[in-house]
């Protein structure tokens, strides 16, 4: 298949082939150039959390404690020889299958050498704002390819990475912000199928170990990646419409099949065996797809992501929340007139018939299985309601497909720049300038930055004298949305707690996913104090119950940290095991559970 025609070229002329320096050496630069261009547009996003980085967070509650605790197992697993994809130190004593999960396994082993000199907080916001600095410049060397100046991918880069998708993910979720692949995926796409400069099996090659580190990164981004690409392809294909050289590309494409599906089963088949013949497997949808779905005004009312974001305009769609599920895919009026412009000026041009359909499909398929207008569901069905079934599949959630709507649309900016520069003289100016003001209604607003006290006790973890068999309960109990710390106090004692609780997928009574062991007697009263602030009147057959559930359940070591309620939940722990703590390091601490309960008589079992 051909590439798209430059501005002024016929609709079947050459790609361009992008930076065209004769000296390698000033392309480098402009990389150089581009990468401290997206490093300062990153801090501007990011500068809440660098005032203490140490203590501070980039966001706010509670994937970031998750995603901290995940950097800090992966070296303690290694170190006492532990499977890393495994791990019995969370849902003790089932454990949990992390396959399952977001453990973002490429990035802890890379920044397992930061995790252990500087803590996981310090950790966590490094490769954050790495993952926001490369994605941009991912997307810059991609889009190089198809403008002859630099001007236009440069813009074009800094917009998917401050675009309200990774705005919004880069505020709860390391896995999701780490988006560079997609970008890579194209680039590989690209010289295979276009330009056709290298033998399609090494091309094969590069995607199988592209996938394979896409997969130890976030698998469901590996998945979404697949069908934006072969979307992509077939766009590409009726584009053309030449049988000659679809039938050429379709050969190539065989031919990278192979060594590109080997390559990737070679280095990711010991994982994928884990996930789906391992302990822990959960069945069925880990999430809500339409839950998880694109609201359709969100494509043109902002959420709280964005700098220009009245409040009245967010509550309409109900995207006040920021949450991933939709508000990632605002575009703006402003926006969406400028990228019509584009592609009515440029319409002969593939490359801008092939993005335009890319992001009209990949903001379709954001809507999820059925359509939602002002936060109500209509009950019609979509596009994504058949691909969604699909095996493995079943698990994205539609909403985050908005981030290939956003690499579509910055190949649209990039080329419409590289055109306007081309036109040159007032017509240049206007056009710049009316890109200018379309890209000004999505720039977001500075992340907020967060923090939680970490005991002393969770500091000094090795002085503590508990051994590493040894279940501990602790309070808060994790609940969705709430009750986190306690991963981000495992985190700081390296994950070497075995805690009872745990903010992880695993699977309930029916296979189905949950948060962490459902909470019995004891862990339901638990939770009542969390959210009432009320101390239980304890009646003795709760008692009964709550001591047969910590005699079960193997714990002995209760460690109630801080939270709201403390007080109330340091005098329940008393009443039920009998005995004060022992206030230290921050902590109400009662050892040996067992020897308490014995005391008191053992409970029933």
């Amino acid at each position: 298949m051909t590439g798209a025609a430059p501005s002024g070229a016929t609709p079947t002329g050459p790609t361009p082939t992008g930076p065209t320096d004769r000296d390698g050496r000033a392309g480098g630069r402009r990389l150089l150039g581009a990468l401290l261009i997206y490093v300062v547009l990153a801090f501007l996003l990011t500068g809440s959390a660098w005032r203490d980085p140490t203590n501070r967070w980039i966001g706010n509650c509670c994937d970031q404690e998750q995603a901290m605790w995940y950097l800090a197992w992966l070296p303690t697993a290694l170190e006492t020889g532990q499977n890393p994809l495994i791990t019995d130190r969370l849902n003790a004593p089932d454990g949990a299958n992390l396959m399952w999960n977001t453990p973002t396994t490429l990035i802890a082993v890379v920044a397992a050498p930061l995790t252990r000199t500087v803590g996981p907080i310090l950790t966590y916001n490094v490769v954050l704002f790495a993952a926001v600095v490369l994605s941009g410049l991912a997307c810059y060397a991609a889009l190089r390819r198809y403008a002859v100046r630099p001007l236009g991918p440069l813009v074009g880069g800094a917009l998917y990475e401050l675009s309200p998708y990774l705005a919004s993910q880069a505020s709860i979720h390391l896995n999701l912000t780490n988006v560079w692949a997609p970008p890579l995926f194209l680039i590989l796409l690209d010289e295979l199928f276009v330009r056709r400069r290298h033998r399609p099996e090494l091309i094969g090659i590069a995607l199988g170990v592209l996938g394979a580190v896409q997969l130890l990164t976030f698998e469901e981004i590996l998945a979404t990646s697949a069908v934006t690409g072969a979307l992509l392809v077939l766009l590409m294909a009726l584009v053309v419409r030449d049988r000659q050289l679809i039938v050429d590309a379709t050969m190539r494409g065989l031919r990278a099949l192979v060594p590109g599906l080997a390559t990737f089963l070679l280095l990711v088949g010991l994982p994928l065996g884990i996930q789906f013949l391992g302990p822990q497997q959960i069945h069925g949808r880990l999430l809500p797809t339409d839950f998880f779905s694109t609201d359709l005004l969100n494509l043109v009312v902002p959420g709280q992501r964005e700098l220009l974001a009245p409040g009245a305009l967010t509550n309409l769609w109900g995207g006040a929340s920021g949450h991933d599920r939709g508000a990632g895919a605002y575009v703006g009026l402003p926006l969406l007139l400028v990228l019509g412009c584009i592609v009515l000026t440029l319409r002969r041009d593939r490359r801008v018939v092939i993005a335009g359909g890319v992001a009209v499909a990949m903001f379709v398929f954001s809507l999820g299985p059925g359509l939602r207008v002002a936060g109500q569901a209509l009950h019609v069905p979509l596009p994504w309601l058949p691909i969604g079934n699909l095996p493995l599949l079943e698990h994205a959630l539609p909403s985050r497909l908005a981030l290939y709507m956003w690499l579509a649309i910055a190949a649209l900016v990039a080329i419409g720049i590289d055109h306007a520069l081309a036109v040159g003289g007032r017509g240049a100016a206007v056009r710049l300038a009316a890109i200018g003001a379309g890209l000004l209604f999505i720039v977001p607003t500075p992340l907020s930055s967060s923090t939680a006290p970490v005991p002393a006790f969770f500091q000094h973890w090795s002085d503590q004298g508990i051994a590493s068999n040894e279940t501990i309960l602790v309070a808060p109990w994790f609940t969705d949305g709430a009750g986190a710390n306690p991963m981000l106090w495992a985190a700081v004692a390296e994950a070497r707690p075995r805690l009872r609780e745990g903010f992880v997928f695993v699977p309930g009574r029916n296979g189905r996913a949950r948060y962490g062991p459902p909470p019995g007697a004891l862990g339901q009263l638990m939770i009542d104090l969390q959210d009432t602030g009320i101390r239980p009147v304890l009646r003795e057959s709760d008692r009964t119950a709550a001591r047969r559930e910590l005699a079960q359940q193997g714990i002995s070591v209760v460690i109630v940290g801080p939270m709201r309620h403390y007080d109330e939940m340091v005098a329940m722990f008393t009443d039920l095991l009998g005995a004060p703590p022992v206030v230290t390091g921050g902590v109400a601490l009662w050892r040996d559970v067992p020897g308490l309960l014995a005391a008191m008589g053992s409970p029933p079992s």
